[in-house]
């Protein structure tokens, strides 16, 4: 059993934020180890991504090009992964902890019968096991763990400071360098919130200025443009400059 694999998510052929993070992690497990690195690519219009996952570190790729692995569905992406495996033995599976991410890891731990070490922060090579760093109680602990089977599959949420926290404070200085900000409003979203990820703009805005709208206004779907109007409006009733719209593109496949 050789080689390591990292499952490499995509969509209209570009990689993956957590997945580019994963793909730097195996490259360094790869090199630890003296293993080539392989990217495994589904999808349907692969190829661009496959040419990407080259360029990110991976020694060879795995495509596999068919309308039935569009979306990441884990009933089609689940027993391809799975096969190969059996076919092809690799000692270690490196995946990005999303959501699709963290099912995919387990239907291959169960197919393939062996643990998964899930949401590393960190991972190296200490005596040619793949050695996890994950919090526990709530974040509050690391602890190390490692998978005794084969392949050692570990999914990774990305190195610390590399994800949703540097993200913010890089918006942070880039709104305060663009708009003079002094300070930048936060949210939390839920799964449920999916169908409209505006409305938590709108809701920060309106808990800022305290402002709340009524229970039908609340009641309709929040999309970007009436979250820019509502912002606009607000600015003009204020007309102290005091709400800007720092960026009108959102990557709303995240």
């Amino acid at each position: 059993m050789s080689g390591v694999w990292v499952y490499v998510e995509n969509r209209e052929g570009a990689i993956s934020a957590i997945s580019r993070e994963a793909l730097g992690a195996a490259r360094q497990v790869a090199d630890s180890l003296g293993q080539p690195l392989t990217a495994l690519v589904f999808g349907q219009g692969v190829g661009p991504a496959c040419a990407a996952a080259f360029d990110l570190g991976a020694d060879a790729v795995i495509g596999a090009d068919d309308a039935t692995l569009v979306g990441g569905r884990l009933e089609a992406h689940g027993p391809l992964l799975a096969k190969l495996a059996q076919e092809r033995q690799p000692a270690v599976l490196l995946i990005g902890a999303s959501t699709r991410g963290r099912d995919l890891a387990a239907w291959a731990g169960a197919d393939l019968d062996t643990g998964v070490v899930a949401e590393a922060i960190e991972v190296k090579v200490d005596g040619g096991v793949v050695k996890a760093t994950r919090p526990v109680y709530a974040g509050k602990l690391l602890c190390e763990a490692f998978v005794t089977g084969s392949p050692q599959i570990v999914t990774l949420q990305g190195p610390a400071g590399a994800g949703k926290s540097r993200l913010v404070h890089e918006f942070e200085a880039r709104a305060r360098l663009l708009t003079g900000v002094s300070g930048v409003l936060r949210a939390d979203g839920r799964l449920f919130e999916a169908e409209a990820p505006y409305a938590l703009v709108r809701d920060l805005l309106l808990r800022r200025f305290v402002l709340w709208p009524t229970v039908a206004d609340r009641a309709q779907r929040f999309d970007r443009h009436s979250t820019w109007e509502f912002a606009a409006d607000l600015d003009d009733r204020l007309g102290d400059g005091s709400v800007r719209v720092v960026a009108a593109e959102v990557d709303e496949r995240r």
